[in-house]
C-alpha cells in the first residue's frame, strides 16, 4: 500500500508539473489502468513433417485426442499446426473439413469439452502438407493442467497425417509441457482407447499470459480522485492565463 500511495504522490507531482499537458497525460494513465496481458508465443508440442499420404481416420464418429500437460504459467494455445491429407490420395484438390476442441482430462481420458474451434475448411492441393489452423479466444489453460486436443471432422472423413509411413516419432513437448500420449474413440466421445499408432503430424504454438496485478476498488477510487483533481488544476491555471491575457490587453 505504501508503494501505491508513493506511486500515486508521483502521479500528481507529475500531472501539476505541467498541467497544459494534463489530457495527454491523463490517457496514457487511463491506459495504463486497462492495460490486460501480454503474450509470448511459443512451440510446446511439435511432430514433423507429415511423411505420409494416409494417416489416422477422422471424421463425425472417429476421434482422435493428444494429451498434454501444461506447465507453471497461464497460457493459450494460439494455433495448432496438423498434417492432414484426403481418405484417398488421388482425390486431391478437395477441401474438406477438421474440428479441434479442447477438453478436460479425467482418469488419463478426455472428459468435457472446454471449447472448440468449429469445423473449419481446409483446401488440399496435395498429400504430405501441414496446414496452420486458429483456434480463436477460448483455447485457454491452467498451470499445471492436463488437457486433450481432440482433432474430428465432418461425415466426409479426413486423415491425420503421420510423421513417416511406417515408423514415425511421436512429439516432443518444450518448455516444461509434457506429451501424455494419443487416445482414440470410434463411437463420437462414448468411450476412449489407447491407440497403435502415436506419430500424427502436429505442431502446437502457445502464448504465455503474463498477467497485470488488478487494482483494488479503493486504490482505482483513489486514482481517479487524484486524476480529477488534476483537471481541476489544469481548469484554474488555464483561467489564471486567460485573466492575464485580458488584463494584458487592457492595459494597452
Amino acid at each position: 500500500m505504501v508503494k501505491v500511495i508513493f506511486g500515486l504522490r508521483l502521479v500528481l507531482r507529475w500531472c501539476l508539473s505541467a498541467p497544459m499537458r494534463l489530457p495527454h497525460k491523463s490517457w496514457i494513465v487511463v491506459c495504463l489502468l486497462s492495460a490486460g496481458a501480454l503474450a509470448h508465443g511459443g512451440v510446446v508440442i511439435s511432430n514433423t513433417p507429415n511423411g505420409s499420404t494416409g494417416g489416422s481416420t477422422l471424421d463425425a464418429q472417429n476421434w482422435k485426442a493428444l494429451l498434454f500437460t501444461t506447465n507453471a504459467s497461464e497460457a493459450r494455445i494460439e494455433s495448432v499446426t496438423l498434417g492432414l491429407n484426403p481418405m484417398t490420395p488421388a482425390s486431391v484438390p478437395i477441401q474438406l473439413k477438421v474440428e479441434m476442441a479442447l477438453y478436460s482430462v479425467q482418469a488419463g481420458l478426455p472428459s468435457l469439452q472446454l471449447t472448440t474451434s468449429g469445423l473449419q475448411a481446409v483446401q488440399l492441393n496435395q498429400t504430405q502438407q501441414t496446414y496452420v489452423l486458429a483456434t480463436g479466444s477460448g483455447f485457454n489453460l491452467a498451470p499445471n493442467t492436463q488437457y486433450a486436443l481432440v482433432v474430428r471432422s465432418d461425415a466426409t472423413g479426413i486423415k491425420w497425417g503421420n510423421t513417416a509411413s511406417p515408423g514415425g516419432t511421436t512429439p516432443t513437448a518444450y518448455s516444461g509441457y509434457t506429451f501424455d500420449g494419443f487416445r482414440l474413440t470410434t463411437d463420437g466421445g462414448a468411450t476412449w482407447t489407447s491407440p497403435a499408432s502415436n506419430v500424427n503430424t502436429i505442431v502446437i504454438s502457445v502464448g504465455e499470459l503474463v498477467s497485470v496485478p488488478t487494482l483494488s476498488k479503493w486504490t482505482t477510487l483513489i486514482l481517479m480522485l487524484f486524476v480529477l483533481v488534476c483537471l481541476a488544476s489544469q481548469r484554474d491555471v488555464v483561467g489564471r492565463l486567460r485573466d492575464s491575457k485580458h488584463r494584458s490587453c487592457d492595459g494597452h
